[in-house]
């Protein structure tokens, strides 16, 4: 049901946060929040039953970002109590051919600052 998908959408948003070295992060020591290059989006409209092929090169082209994978609920499952779950599924490396789905969304890597890039090298 959507309800349950919003909800299992924003624990997976925070469980990524978390991991990413988000403000909560275990492995970050730092109190100051740093944005993550990590993210979860949602499949644009446009590209609803188009190829992965299309998003991927949209990303690349327009927005700067890389897709690195899908993630997918793709059936309902009755479980052993009764209670309709959806099977979740991430697909690292999609295949081009990919048909994007309605419900599916995208991990990308943001870019970063390049404010680090243009500092001068030390050599040693």
């Amino acid at each position: 049901d959507r309800k349950g998908f919003v909800s299992e959408q924003k624990r997976l948003q925070r469980a990524l946060t978390r991991y990413a070295g988000g403000p909560n992060s275990l492995s970050s020591p730092s109190t100051s929040p740093t944005p993550s290059p990590l993210g979860l989006e949602a499949v644009p409209p446009m590209f609803v039953g188009v190829p992965f092929k299309r998003l991927f090169e949209h990303l690349i082209k327009l927005e700067k970002k890389i897709a690195i994978g899908i993630y997918r609920q793709y059936r309902v499952t009755t479980d052993y109590a009764g209670h309709r779950r959806p099977k979740k599924l991430v697909l690292c490396c999609p295949s081009p051919h990919l048909r994007l789905t309605a419900f599916d969304k995208v991990y990308v890597l943001r870019p970063s600052s390049t404010d680090a890039l243009r500092q001068p090298r030390a050599f040693l």
